[in-house]
C-alpha cells in the first residue's frame, strides 16, 4: 500500500501529529506551572520528570529508526544512512533534552525542528502507507524532533532571540555544505541539495534545476528562520510570558 499526500491517509495523519505536538507543548507548559507555584526552578521538579520522559522517549524512538534502517532489508546507502537533516536532528533533540544548559543545541533544535523538520507534516516524502512500519517510524521520529523542540521552549528551558537567526543559519549552511559535497562525489541526495528530486512533491520541485535552486532553497531557510526567531525578541521582551531572567540570559 502506496502513501499519496494530500489525500485522507495524510490528512488524519497530520491531524494526530498535530495533537502530540500540542501535548508536547502543554507537558512542557504545566510542568513549569507547577514548578512555579512550588516555587522549584525551570530545571527541577516537574519540568525535570517530564524532561526525563520525553528524554527515553526520544532515545527509543530514534534508536527504532536507526535499527530499522541498518537491517540488510532496508539498507540502501543513498538513502538509509542517518545524514539527512532530520536524522541528525533527531538526535540533536537528544542532545538537547540531555543538555539543556547548552544554548546552541536548543537553538539548532529549534531551527531544524520547528522550521525545517515540520514540513514533513505537509509534504511527508513516506514511500509506503499505515501499513508498513516505515510509514509510522517517518512520523515518529519527526515529532522527535519537533516535540522535543516545542518542549523546551513551554518549559521555558529556553527562549529564542533575533540574534540566534544568523548562527543557526550558518550552522545549516555548513550541514548544507557537507552534504552537496557528499552528494556531488557519490550521486546521492542527503539533505535534499543533490541533483535529484524527492520521489513525493515538495517545495523543492518548484525553485528550478540545480544547482541554481539552492540559492532560493536558502533564502527560504533564512526567511523561515527570522519568521520563528525574530517575533519572540518582541513579545518575550522583559519577562512577558512567563520567560524568568534567567531564562532571558540564556
Amino acid at each position: 500500500m502506496g502513501f499519496s499526500p494530500f489525500g485522507v491517509v495524510h490528512a488524519i495523519t497530520f491531524v494526530a501529529c498535530a495533537g502530540v505536538l500540542v501535548w508536547c507543548a502543554l507537558a512542557g507548559y504545566r510542568a513549569w506551572v507547577w514548578d512555579g507555584r512550588k516555587g522549584v526552578g525551570i530545571e527541577g521538579g516537574h519540568v525535570a520528570r517530564a524532561r526525563f520522559g520525553l528524554l527515553l522517549a526520544c532515545i527509543v524512538i530514534q534508536a527504532a529508526n536507526l535499527i530499522y534502517f541498518a537491517l540488510p532489508a532496508n539498507r540502501d546507502l543513498s538513502q538509509s544512512l542517518p545524514l539527512h537533516l532530520c536524522d541528525l536532528a533527531g538526535l540533536l533533540a537528544i542532545a538537547a533534552l540531555a543538555w539543556p544548559r547548552v544554548r546552541t543545541l536548543s537553538m539548532l533544535l529549534y531551527a531544524w525542528g520547528v522550521g525545517l523538520s515540520t514540513q514533513a507534516f505537509f509534504t511527508p516524502v513516506v514511500p509506503t502507507g499505515p501499513d508498513t512500519l516505515r510509514f509510522h517510524l517517518f512520523f515518529v521520529s519527526h515529532l522527535a524532533v519537533v516535540g522535543p523542540a516545542l518542549f523546551l521552549i513551554a518549559s521555558r528551558l529556553y527562549r529564542p532571540r533575533a540574534m540566534d537567526v544568523l548562527p543557526a543559519f550558518a550552522l545549516t549552511a555548513l550541514y548544507g555544505g557537507l552534504m552537496i559535497a557528499l552528494n556531488m562525489s557519490t550521486g546521492w541526495n542527503y539533505g535534499y541539495v543533490g541533483n535529484a528530486t524527492p520521489e513525493k512533491p515538495t517545495v523543492i520541485d518548484a525553485l528550478g534545476p540545480w544547482p541554481l535552486r539552492l540559492l532560493p532553497l536558502g533564502a527560504i531557510i533564512l526567511t523561515l528562520y527570522a519568521v520563528i526567531f525574530v517575533p519572540w525578541s518582541i513579545v518575550g521582551r522583559r519577562g512577558r510570558f512567563g520567560f524568568s531572567t534567567e531564562a532571558q540570559r540564556r
